[in-house]
């Protein structure tokens, strides 16, 4: 399922190098990010939606969803 990873190098005042995974996923964007987000357990005090940023958003002619997802 992976399409392709990429390795990002920390940057000054970071303590580790990045990771950018793409995937190719069946289903609707919406259903996959429910999928993802229920794989991760938020912080003490906080829901997982609390601490999920989802954005979809035109990358050239391609709607893309971003999901950045916070926790455990």
């Amino acid at each position: 399922m992976r399409l392709t990873q990429l390795a990002l190098p920390k940057v000054e005042g970071d303590d580790y190098d990045a990771e950018v995974t793409i995937y190719k996923a069946g289903g609707s964007a919406k259903a996959n990010v429910e999928r993802w987000k229920k794989q991760f357990s938020p912080p003490p005090g906080k829901t997982i939606d609390e601490v999920a940023k989802v954005t979809d958003m035109k990358v050239g002619e391609i709607e893309v969803t971003y999901c950045d997802v916070r926790g455990t």
